[in-house]
């Protein structure tokens, strides 16, 4: 349930808007080097994820918008189950959102910042 959750401190309070995250060429890169298979065979999929964040990132918070969300975190729980991007990791990429009030973009190269950001918005 939602309890499990950390809450966030105060500081979220500042909507946020998604900018950069380019995890396009990392997770081909580690799908290469470690599984040993076609990069250009996840192409499609990765296309897919691609445009999942671009409908999350922008949906209107009613009940569509939020299946989209969530269907978006699952896919990014999927995606560090098999490509390790969380911080210090080998396929982490930067990843930036920009606070909407104040304009300051946030950057850290970790996918718990993304799935952090998703969650924050979904709770809005």
């Amino acid at each position: 349930g939602m309890e499990a959750v950390p809450r966030m401190p105060m500081i979220w309070l500042d909507l946020k808007e998604a900018a950069e995250f380019g995890f396009q060429p990392a997770v081909k890169k580690f799908v290469l080097k470690n599984y040993g298979e076609n990069p250009e065979d996840y192409n499609e999929e990765l296309k897919k994820l691609e445009q999942l964040r671009q409908n999350a990132v922008n949906v209107p918070r009613d009940f569509e918008g939020c299946s989209i969300l969530r269907k978006y975190l699952g896919q990014l729980h999927y995606l560090q189950s098999r490509i390790p991007m969380g911080a210090e990791q080998e396929a982490s990429v930067p990843i930036t959102w920009t606070e909407i009030f104040s304009g300051k973009a946030v950057t850290h190269e970790d996918i718990k910042y993304e799935q952090a950001c998703v969650l924050y918005n979904l709770g809005k």
